[in-house]
């Protein structure tokens, strides 16, 4: 199977297989792949794991990619509506914003990544931050700036850091990094938004995971790598980048993932 994930882990360059896939896991979004083959290997020094495959993934991240996950424009706000309802002990996102806090001002530039449902920037919005997000998604990009009502953009990073360069005192990445073939790239693309000593706010799913199931959501065909704490630090260190906070977590949902905060040198 050819690689379709890259990322510089670490000096080692050794790995392992880990995981075959010869079928659609349950949970898995339909994507019509006809002849489902998948795998992952394991970096055995840092336990980085990337996603090999010989089927087209492309085309996965069209209009089409949020109405097989949520719905159509109704029910994505049903669902978001849900999720704002939730008690802080039982939202991945109330608990994300509550971490985000700590490192956030009122006179902020704050610039969010794939903003998805938007739960993240309304949240900080409700408590009179100056948000901005882009959303490449055409079904959650109309979403987004229904309920958010401004600077919402529907683009992706490249283009849109073509525009704009070191405005920003925060910038969020939740649960996208591991959707991107590259990472390096999109980091250096990230680094250029940001001002000097701006912050930058990361999520990714935790190889941790992979040590209960290899049908967990972390794991899903939509996850290129999947991070170790080591991998991580490795990334963000070699884009010049310097470590504030990082953690494993267990969130409400019963996601396992690593959070990191880290300083624009």
């Amino acid at each position: 199977m050819k690689a379709q994930a890259y990322l510089k882990c670490c000096k080692n360059k050794k790995t392992s297989d880990i995981f075959l896939y010869k079928k659609k896991p349950k949970g898995e979004n339909n994507f019509g792949i006809k002849e489902y083959k998948r795998s992952f290997k394991i970096c055995k020094n840092c336990n980085h794991m990337f996603a090999y495959f010989d089927f087209d993934l492309k085309n996965l991240y069209n209009e089409s990619y949020s109405k097989k996950a949520y719905g159509n424009l109704e029910k994505v706000l049903n669902i978001f509506n849900k999720i704002i309802s939730l008690p802080s002990k039982k939202s991945d996102n109330k608990n994300r914003v509550k971490r985000c806090l700590s490192y956030l001002h009122k006179n902020h530039q704050i610039f969010d990544i794939g903003t998805g449902l938007g739960v993240f920037l309304y949240e900080l919005k409700k408590r009179g931050y100056n948000v901005t997000g882009i959303e490449p998604d055409l079904n959650l990009f109309h979403h987004c700036k229904k309920i958010l009502k401004t600077n919402i953009y529907n683009t992706d990073l490249k283009n849109f850091s073509k525009k704009i360069t070191g405005k920003y005192d925060f910038v969020s990445l939740n649960k996208v990094l591991e959707h991107i073939h590259s990472p390096d790239y999109f980091v250096k693309k990230i680094k250029k938004l940001l001002k000097p000593g701006g912050i930058f706010y990361i999520e990714v799913p935790d190889q941790i995971a992979a040590n209960i199931s290899k049908n967990r959501e972390e794991l899903m065909i939509e996850h290129l790598h999947i991070f170790s704490k080591k991998s991580l630090q490795n990334l963000m260190l070699r884009n010049n980048f310097k470590l504030i906070k990082m953690k494993q977590i267990k969130e409400p949902s019963g996601k396992y993932t690593i959070y990191g905060f880290f300083k624009n040198l």
